[in-house]
């Protein structure tokens, strides 16, 4: 790696989420919060696999890397990440085989697509794991995308084109929708059950004002369960949404 690019990933990995490169809308993607039988567990497979950084945010253990945090509640899910609404979590690296390497050693079930540019993981407590190669990207590691699973594609991304300022991702080969500086990517599913309490329990976005934007959510029929200092909804297909203040502007 060039000194250039050692450079840029230092630089962009040093910048708080918020202030990262991409578009911001009424929501900016504030984490993803998993369940865990064993935080400390699920932490170092993150940490010492995938290779995203430890990090603590309101007393709240994860992991940070660019472009989004994972969080992660202390108890066992109802069921892995794949067949509730939110299936996995998709992340970039510049070179797959160190991964692929590591994980050979492990007992995680591994699936690769047939070009080998991307493999899904099941890791701890069945949540999966989405890798792709990127061989121009300067960072060791990037977020890339949430996939949701949904039976209505084109509503789904009506609903949070309506409700959450979403825009087209502008991927031609998926069906993509840009959430603030979050990309989430639908693909139809016959049926799948509420991410509340699977491995991906819920996303949790920032709103500038978040009293306003409750309340606009209110006028539009969304149901908010309210309760300072952050609030929930669920979308009609069972993703589970926490929505907070977001920090003041730097």
């Amino acid at each position: 790696m060039s000194m250039f690019r050692v450079f840029a990933a230092c630089l962009i990995a040093a910048l708080p989420l918020a202030a990262q490169p991409g578009p911001r809308g009424p929501v900016t993607l504030a984490h993803i919060h998993l369940n865990a039988a064993d935080p400390d567990a699920a932490i170092k497979f993150w940490k010492d696999l995938v290779g995203a950084q430890t990090y603590t945010r309101d007393g709240v253990n994860g992991v940070i890397m660019p472009g989004a945090m994972i969080l992660f509640t202390k108890g066992a899910p109802s069921g892995p990440s794949a067949g509730s609404a939110i299936d996995h979590v998709g992340v970039k690296v510049p070179n797959l085989l160190p991964l692929t390497t590591k994980l050979e050693k492990t007992s995680f079930k591994v699936q690769s697509n047939k070009e080998g540019d991307t493999i899904l993981i099941d890791g701890p407590d069945g949540v999966r794991v989405e890798v792709g190669e990127d061989n121009d990207m300067y960072m060791s590691l990037q977020f890339d995308h949430i996939h949701v699973m949904t039976p209505k594609v084109p509503d789904s991304q009506a609903w949070y084109a309506a409700h959450l300022g979403a825009r087209p991702g502008g991927d031609e080969k998926v069906t993509s929708s840009r959430v603030g500086n979050a990309v989430v990517v639908f693909t139809a599913a016959d049926s799948v059950a509420p991410s509340k309490g699977r491995a991906i329990d819920h996303l949790s976005f920032d709103a500038r004002d978040l009293p306003v934007f409750l309340k606009t959510l209110s006028g539009e029929g969304v149901q908010v369960e309210a309760s300072a200092p952050t609030a929930f909804l669920t979308d009609p297909w069972g993703v589970r949404i926490e929505l907070g203040q977001a920090p003041p502007q730097q």
